[in-house]
């Protein structure tokens, strides 16, 4: 169940749906700008802010059910306890996702009259809005909780297979209801409440379709002792849930109080893009932590520290080539992308700054994941609250000066401070010795060859250049930054290696194959 095989099956999965759902975000959401006006995609915008704030209230309870399925899948004769479990875990859930949806139902009214505000969109319309908002989160709320269990189990390919259908049928959908039905904002969000509650049905019948069976006639039950057992390690990531939605959220909420939501619309773009770019790191994450978790039980320190370096690494090549790319050339990406000047002249500065935040985010995810796998929950609660502290305060004086650069530029700072303050903090009590390699071999070559490549890129990009031609020229700088950048760590250096190996073995064989029958 924990081969190689699985691992590599589990990450690459990962990164189609990922890839397939970003995808689909990215390229409908101009679409949705030119059917609705960015004025309602600024609502969209502050329901998605809403979802991440709400996710707080999670409780831990997503990440311990993912860490306590793969535990559990490790012991023999575990079956019952597999499905005691989940049946815990979802009852509490399904109950958490309608009292949210009751309490944003009934927030509608004041959200509408002393929050959201814009010329373009009546209040009793933006009312509307947050109402069917309301009804969406509750709908899509146990999705958390059935990927968690999907995950610990190790089954990301039927749950990446899942999300990405989803999130098909909700951007077609949307289209097709706007252009031919209803050209609103509230059709969006009603669109939206439908394909939730088909998803999170989906997956609850997955989840329980792979469980191990139990004893005949033994139906699982709902068991108050699992939730006293790991207690501390929920209120821990209750607590980095709680201290990480501010942090992450907290730009979104002053803005969307101060400007327009025309405004805000620009901001929610370079947002969605900027920290798009943690998709290509979250395949990685949730296929590598259980295996960390089951090491880390197991008290394989050795196999843990490669698998640790080998994950940075491949965390390194995915991730730095592309954000370098769209740090460099945000101006002319978001021209290609919406076809409009003033959105691309309104929106690029904002898009670089985040993707450099997201850049150093990305980074420090799979340090987190070691935390978490040895249920080591402390450290990055006690460098969030002192992270909300500090940024707090500092976020209203950058916001005050520079406006929505200013919330950019922040969003750099908090991100730094994971990779240049957290990781040391934890590797003088995980991995110790870990840091120089993790500092010049992990992240330090690939980061200076990735942004040296895009800067000169840019430097060199020829003018008058056609559409098609820089889109050929951002996508050749991705792929040498991107070659380069493998070449430059010996994990995913010798992984191209294996890869070249095996293919020219397929190739020859074929070519012995095609002169044998001549």
């Amino acid at each position: 169940m924990n081969s190689p095989i699985r691992i590599s099956s589990n990450i690459a999965a990962g990164f189609i749906g990922k890839a397939v759902t970003l995808v689909i975000s990215l390229a409908f959401l101009p679409i949705y700008i030119d059917l609705l006006g960015i004025a309602a995609y600024g609502l969209i915008g502050f329901y998605t802010t809403l979802v991440v704030l709400l996710s707080v209230l999670d409780l831990g309870l997503s990440t311990t059910l993912n860490r306590e399925m793969a535990r559990l899948s490790t012991h023999p004769n575990s079956a019952r306890e597999i499905r005691d479990t989940l049946r815990t875990y979802e009852i509490i859930y399904w109950l958490l996702g309608v009292i949210l949806g009751i309490i944003v139902l009934l927030a509608s009214q004041w959200l509408s009259q002393n929050w959201l505000t814009d010329v373009e969109i009546s209040k009793e319309v933006i009312r509307q809005s947050v109402t069917l908002m309301g009804f969406v989160i509750a709908l899509q709320w146990p999705i958390a909780l059935y990927s968690g269990a999907l995950l610990g189990l190790q089954r990301q390919v039927w749950l990446n297979v899942i999300l990405s259908v989803s999130a098909a049928i909700k951007a077609v959908g949307a289209v097709i209801l706007l252009t031919y039905v209803q050209q609103d904002i509230l059709t969006f969000f009603r669109w939206q409440a439908a394909s939730a509650a088909v998803t999170s049905l989906s997956l609850a019948y997955l989840a329980w379709k792979i469980l191990p069976a139990s004893v005949k006639g033994v139906r699982p039950r709902f068991k108050r002792e699992i939730l006293t057992t790991n207690w501390r390690f929920s209120a821990g990531m209750f607590g980095i849930s709680i201290v990480v939605a501010v942090l992450t959220q907290l730009d979104k909420v002053i803005l969307s109080r101060g400007l327009s939501l025309q405004e805000f619309g620009f901001y929610s773009i370079a947002s969605t893009a900027g920290v798009g770019l943690n998709f290509l790191v979250g395949p990685i994450f949730t296929s590598l932590f259980p295996r960390f978790t089951q090491l880390a039980s197991q008290g394989q320190e050795d196999s843990l520290r490669k698998l640790y370096h080998q994950a940075c690494q491949l965390v390194s090549a995915s991730v730095l080539p592309l954000s370098a790319t769209v740090i460099f050339f945000s101006s002319d990406i978001l021209y290609l992308w919406f076809k409009e000047p003033e959105t691309a002249e309104k929106t690029h500065l904002l898009l670089s700054l985040i993707a450099f935040g997201t850049t150093f985010n990305s980074l420090a995810n799979l340090p987190y994941a070691l935390q978490l796998a040895f249920g080591w929950t402390k450290l990055s609660l006690y460098k969030n609250i002192i992270a909300v502290l500090v940024l707090t305060p500092l976020m209203k004086v950058f916001i005050f000066w520079w406006g929505a650069v200013g919330a950019a530029a922040a969003w750099i700072l908090l991100n730094a401070s994971y990779v240049f303050v957290e990781v040391p903090v934890m590797h003088t009590r995980l991995l110790r010795g870990s840091l120089k390699r993790w500092y010049l071999v992990d992240i330090g070559g690939p980061m200076i060859t990735s942004l040296s490549l895009a800067s000169i890129s840019r430097w060199l990009l020829p003018q008058g250049l056609t559409l098609l031609g820089t889109a050929l020229w951002i996508f050749l700088t991705f792929l040498c930054a991107f070659i380069a950048s493998v070449l430059v760590m010996p994990a995913t250096r010798a992984w191209l290696q294996i890869i070249f190996r095996n293919l020219g073995k397929t190739i020859g064989a074929l070519l012995r194959q095609n002169v044998s029958k001549t």
